[in-house]
């Protein structure tokens, strides 16, 4: 065999020689990161960062501003009656169903109750034997009344006669004819006829005062008749529960079962107008206290676009939402109905010809907002604006910019709000 050669087992590098290369690079990074700092202070280049192309730059522009809000919730009826059972009773039919036009007497639900109508019917009979009673008490006190006026009347006739009598005693006895005495008997009858008819007349005037008192007596048992007849057929009517209104039926009562016994004051469906309805809105808390009454808005009505305005908004909050009532402008389509679900578009600020920049991610309400601003020669100088109006895209601008201007939308703290800054 052939000797192979031994392999070169290489020396072991000096430790001097080892520090020395360690140095060099290390004072190579710290040379480079000298001249990093130098170009970053000296004309604003950020280490890291990218180019003007990675930031959004704007142009101030002059146009129209406008701040809107979104809103969400449901087309009500100014106009709604409560359907409730005014009698109890068995469920025998229902009549329509929700969505049916309907008119003021159109029936809803037809109940039964035999007790109801029994009651009716007793009711009837109450009422014909009072109307009998009274016929037979006026027949009985008429004839009562004959009776005392024709004797009144006898006892004046009488008294007319013994009247004449006496008169006619008078003059016989002044020519001494008749004696003293018989004019005396005929003097003291005529006295007592005189009596008896005084008696006739307060027996007719205490007639007339007991008549009257049992005339109303039988009047009333009468009238209590009628209204509890009255009150029955009320409640036979109240078997058939009736829309009350025009409109729509709104809904029934899902539990409702043909055959199942309703009580009396159940709740058992709603009847609205279709003709007269309004929105109500809900908005998010924060974005409420921008919405005043009066705005203008665009309600979507099943993909229609109709004008309204605000009339209510409310003061309590719910569930982090506010409720907004809208009126509206113009004539809804013939799909909507009660209860449908709409959106809608708050216009709650408008301007003309101001400037406007879209809205960067950093900008927040009531604090201090500054933007970078271009100038000749690829820089760009740190300058505070002052905001005006503000929407989810746009910022009206009142100072701190002109239109034409360029401005790079990227928030300062990228460059540590550096007074100027450039960007290759």
């Amino acid at each position: 065999m052939k000797n192979r050669p031994a392999l070169a087992i290489p020396e072991d590098i000096p430790v001097s020689k080892k520090i020395s290369r360690v140095g060099l690079v290390l004072c190579l990074l710290i040379g480079l990161s000298s001249i990093a700092v130098f170009a970053t202070s000296r004309f604003g280049i950020a280490i890291g960062m990218s180019s003007a192309t990675s930031y959004q730059t704007e142009l101030v522009t002059k146009a129209s501003f406008e701040d809107r809000v979104s809103a969400y919730g449901e087309l009500r009826s100014q106009q709604l009656r409560s359907l409730v059972t005014e009698v109890a009773g068995t469920l025998q039919s229902i009549v329509v169903q929700p969505g049916d036009q309907v008119k003021k007497d159109s029936p809803i639900l037809q109940l039964s109750n035999t007790t109801v109508q029994r009651e009716y019917q007793l009711a009837e009979l109450e009422l014909q034997e009072q109307q009998a009673n009274l016929a037979q008490l006026d027949a009985e006190l008429s004839d009562q009344y004959l009776n005392l006026n024709n004797e009144r009347k006898l006892i004046g006739a009488e008294l007319s006669t013994q009247q004449a009598e006496f008169e006619a005693r008078q003059s016989l006895a002044a020519m001494q004819i008749v004696s003293q005495l018989e004019l005396n008997k005929e003097q003291m009858k005529l006295e007592q006829i005189k009596l008896r008819l005084k008696l006739a007349d307060d027996r007719l005037q205490t007639f007339e005062q007991t008549r009257q008192a049992k005339l109303r007596a039988a009047n009333l048992r009468l009238s209590r008749a009628t209204n509890s007849l009255d009150m029955r057929k009320a409640d036979v009517d109240a078997l058939t529960v009736r829309a009350g209104m025009d409109g729509i039926l709104q809904n029934l009562n899902e539990e409702l079962k043909l055959g199942q016994w309703l009580n009396q004051s159940v709740s058992v469906g709603t009847v609205a107008n279709p003709y007269n309805m309004y929105a109500e809105l809900r908005v998010s808390a924060s974005d409420a206290a921008r919405i005043k009454s009066g705005q203008p808005l665009m309600i979507n009505v099943n993909g229609q676009q109709i004008d309204a305005v605000v009339n209510r908004v409310a003061p309590a909050v719910v569930r982090n939402q506010v409720q907004i009532d809208a009126s509206f402008l113009a004539s809804l389509p013939d799909s909507a109905r009660p209860d449908i679900e709409v959106s809608a578009t708050i216009t709650v600020a408008s301007e003309q010809n101001v400037l406007v920049i879209s809205r960067p991610a950093h900008f927040q309400r009531a604090q201090p907002f500054s933007l970078y601003v271009a100038n000749n020669n690829n820089t760009y100088t740190l300058r505070q604006v002052l905001v005006n109006s503000y929407s989810s895209r746009q910022l009206v601008v009142s100072e701190g910019l002109k239109e034409g201007e360029q401005v790079l939308l990227a928030d300062p703290a990228d460059w540590a709000f550096r007074d100027s800054i450039k960007i290759p």
